[in-house]
């Protein structure tokens, strides 16, 4: 069974327009529900760990950015009809056909630009 965590990310605005940084925190889904300064922040993203671990042994989130050695360009992890996907591959048959330790986290779609 895989560990249900969350990388947390809170952005806290700088005293400039468009200035700001990202914060991250992992936390479980019963820390989550416990914590209320989440509250106090507009932009708080919830990205839950896929489970999986990039080649480099970094978790894998939702809305993450990979590279895969047999395929050109970037792809970005989703959640879509119950499962969690990545170049049209479900991550549980993407490991199957391209193992895993051929996949690098390059970022997430809130901190890179693409």
């Amino acid at each position: 069974m895989r560990e249900i965590k969350f990388d947390t990310m809170v952005f806290i605005r700088g005293t400039l327009k468009g200035e700001g940084k990202w914060f991250h925190y992992v936390m479980t889904l019963k820390k989550i529900t416990e914590t209320k300064f989440l509250s106090n922040f507009e932009d708080t993203v919830f990205r839950e760990f896929t489970g999986i671990k990039d080649k480099n042994g970094i978790d894998i989130y939702e809305n993450d950015l990979i590279k895969h050695e047999d395929f050109n360009g970037i792809g970005e992890i989703t959640f879509s009809r119950g499962c969690f996907r990545a170049f049209d591959f479900t991550l549980a048959n993407f490991e199957e056909i391209h193992p895993i330790s051929k996949i690098e986290v390059v970022g997430n779609i809130y901190e890179t630009n693409r």
